[in-house]
């Protein structure tokens, strides 16, 4: 074999190394792969429930999805993304009538992210205007604390008296998407310890005497928080000595960060 086969014989086998590190290298840095969009399931109506159905999605690691509503033009265009409006669900609003609406679904896992935008939803169709109309969310209040409490105030509604409300929590992640329906169903809620880690909403209905609707709120400003317990007057894992003002009522609960 002459010499210069044997040197073609060996940028040969370079190049094919080469070629097959970068194809390892590219498969194994692969972003998720839209296989079909988001969907959105229910009726355009102003105070509905709109639900976001996932789409699918090919990856070779563990996928985590986001949402994000937008409002759009009547014929689909010139979208705009709804501030906090990161849940699955979404309830339109007056704001939206005669908009239409889509999804964001964004799939991310360890190699990067890619989104996908559901069909544009009709036109938003308003309620009677005896109706109950939501003309300020709903908001929660209290202490983010397993173990603490929190309470839904229900917004501001205007249409015919008179109105009753019913709630449903839900649980969120850290940025208040990826939302799950809990069996909390009163006006307080009470975050255990399932809830450290992750925000809460409140999903309000209005029922008066020519319908219904829905608002939401937006997630608790932070995230669920373990707490630690304080026993009589003196905080366990305190400093020596240290005593604190005489408890007024329950135990009292302080935030561990």
């Amino acid at each position: 074999m002459s010499r210069w086969t044997s040197l073609s014989i060996a940028a040969a086998l370079a190049l094919a190394v080469a070629a097959f590190a970068t194809a390892s290298s590219a498969s194994d840095t692969a972003v998720p792969a839209n296989q079909s969009p988001p969907t959105v399931v229910g009726a355009a109506v102003e105070g509905s429930v709109l639900s976001a159905h996932h789409g699918r999605w090919q990856s070779d690691s563990s996928v985590s999805v986001g949402n994000q509503w937008r409002r759009c033009l009547a014929d689909g265009t010139g979208c705009v993304d709804l501030p906090g409006a990161t849940d699955r669900i979404y309830t339109p609003v007056t704001a939206d009538i005669g908009h239409t609406l889509r999804v964001v679904e964004t799939a991310a896992n360890r190699d990067g992210s890619t989104a996908a935008v559901s069909a544009a939803t009709h036109a938003v169709a308003a309620l009677p205007a005896a109706g109950p109309h939501n003309a300020a969310p709903p908001t929660v209040a209290g202490s983010a604390v397993a173990g603490g409490r929190l309470a839904a105030a229900n917004g501001t509604w205007t249409g015919t008296a008179p109105i009753r409300f019913s709630y449903q929590w839900r649980r969120c992640s850290p940025a208040g998407g990826d939302c799950v329906q809990t069996s909390a169903t009163s006006r307080v809620y009470r975050p255990s310890t399932g809830d450290v880690n992750r925000t809460v909403r409140v999903l309000v209905t209005a029922k008066g005497p020519a319908g219904s609707a829905a608002a939401l709120s937006n997630p608790t400003g932070g995230a669920v928080v373990l707490a630690r317990r304080r026993r009589g007057l003196e905080e366990v894992g305190a400093p020596p000595g240290h005593r604190e003002p005489p408890p007024s009522g329950d135990t009292t609960l302080e935030v561990r960060v």
